[in-house]
């Protein structure tokens, strides 16, 4: 896939993190992961980060840590309404349909973590219901700096 099926897929306003698109057509290619192990699910960070209580935070708190999601539910009892529904909505939906769950999801590169762009609550949910799930990841892989996008700026720490 290149970058222009990437944003026309994904370029109309699904992705909600504040991702640079004018340095995407000019600095990225992309990569396409599919995999159906539970681990690497596990394993993709969100764009999601704790405090050093283990209380759900922004990217821009100080001490925020990006959560992998493997470890969202660590937040869970301070998650915003929104999230903690939706989440226990698709769970629910994911466990009761017995079906292979199927997630296409953005990411970004960066070293050997991906940082998902968006589906994170969809991501969540299946790591959650322990559901048997397909995950076709197509991944930008280009500039690392705050600049392309700001949860960058936690993994050159």
């Amino acid at each position: 896939m290149d970058v222009s099926a990437f944003a026309l897929i994904f370029g109309d306003g699904g992705i909600r993190a504040r991702l640079d698109w004018r340095r995407v057509f000019d600095e990225c290619a992309v990569e396409e992961r599919y995999t159906r192990s539970r681990k690497e699910l596990g394993e993709l960070c969100t764009v999601w980060y704790s405090d050093e209580s283990g209380r759900d935070t922004g990217y821009d708190h100080q001490g925020a840590r990006p959560l992998r999601v493997s470890e969202v539910a660590i937040t869970e009892a301070s998650w915003p309404r929104a999230r903690a529904s939706t989440i226990a909505a698709l769970r629910r939906e994911y466990i009761r349909s017995g079906r292979p769950v199927q997630l296409a999801l953005p990411g970004y590169r960066v070293g050997d973590e991906v940082v998902l762009l968006d589906g994170n609550h969809r991501a969540a949910a299946a790591y959650l219901a322990d559901a048997d799930t397909r995950l076709l990841l197509y991944i930008l892989c280009g500039p690392t700096d705050s600049g392309m996008l700001p949860d960058l700026g936690h993994y050159s720490r």
